[in-house]
């Protein structure tokens, strides 16, 4: 659990600085969702956790490629705040 923290801090804050596109984030995303398919088949223990964890892999992952498609066709995706 810690790693994955890890990562999606570091996940965020490159896209935040612009040094990781939007799309690219989706790809560590599906790998993690295709990974919890798999504990998900492999045990009864841990099935719930890990497609509870699938969904919400696959939510980072969509929402990767949403703002990635709508910053190509002119979206703002997110509107800050007036100073």
């Amino acid at each position: 659990m810690r790693a994955l923290g890890v990562r999606h801090l570091l996940q965020g804050a490159a896209t935040a600085r612009g040094i990781l596109p939007p799309a690219w984030g989706a790809v560590p995303d599906s790998l993690h969702a295709a990974t919890m398919v798999g504990v998900a088949l492999r045990g009864d223990r841990w099935r719930t956790a890990a497609l509870t964890d699938f969904c919400v892999a696959c939510a980072f992952a969509l929402s990767s490629v949403h703002v990635s498609r709508a910053g190509r066709i002119g979206l703002r995706v997110y509107e800050p705040r007036p100073r």
